[in-house]
């Protein structure tokens, strides 16, 4: 499941596993203002444990996306234009 589901409680979705690949993407809107916030994470098979045998694909997938958002944010000030100065970037 992807992109901002959000299951109704009639639904019977499999419980999360050790190894799956989670993305939380939280956002809020007050008063004109709005903020969101993401985080992707691997479940591990204990709330204190480091997830275990993780591929070097999903690493090098997650260090790719963190270092894209480190390009986007950098390239993002006043007057730049998202296809041309930002996306073009990443």
């Amino acid at each position: 499941v992807i992109c901002n589901h959000s299951p109704l409680a009639s639904e019977e979705l499999p419980s999360l596993a050790a190894g799956d690949v989670v993305k939380i993407d939280l956002g809020c809107h007050i008063d004109g203002y709005i903020a969101v916030a993401a985080h992707t994470l691997v479940v591990s098979s204990t709330p204190d444990s480091p997830p275990e045998n993780l591929s070097d694909e999903i690493g090098n997938v997650a260090v790719a996306a963190y270092n894209a958002m480190l390009v986007a944010a950098d390239c993002i000030k006043a007057g730049a234009k998202n296809e041309g100065d930002v996306t073009s970037m990443v």
